[in-house]
């Protein structure tokens, strides 16, 4: 967001898309956030976020089911998340090394 490209809208991939603003972005963090208010069921780690359309073309394809979405652009770089705990594997390879000691 430093660099400001969650203002760059495209429709389809394709056409860039004026008067269309990112209003608020979060990160799905649990199995009960906003985005189950709003009646999604995500995974954890998902990206959400929700836009104010003021582009009258694009409202009005997205109110007449033209449009499903249109695409968030940017520069978006895979990033190694550190590991939350062990692996069911390793949890059994600890129980047989203290059970077959």
């Amino acid at each position: 967001m430093k660099l400001g490209y969650q203002g760059n809208v495209t429709e389809e991939h394709k056409n860039d898309v004026q008067d269309v603003y990112m209003t608020e972005a979060w990160i799905v963090e649990g199995a009960v956030d906003k985005s189950t208010h709003l009646g999604f069921k995500l995974p954890v780690g998902t990206f959400m976020a929700t836009h104010k359309v003021i582009n009258d073309d694009l409202w009005n394809k997205i109110k007449a089911g033209e449009l499903k979405g249109y695409s968030l652009e940017g520069m978006f770089a895979p990033t190694k998340l550190a590991k939350q705990g062990p692996t069911l594997e390793e949890v059994i390879e600890a129980c047989a090394s203290v059970y077959y000691k």
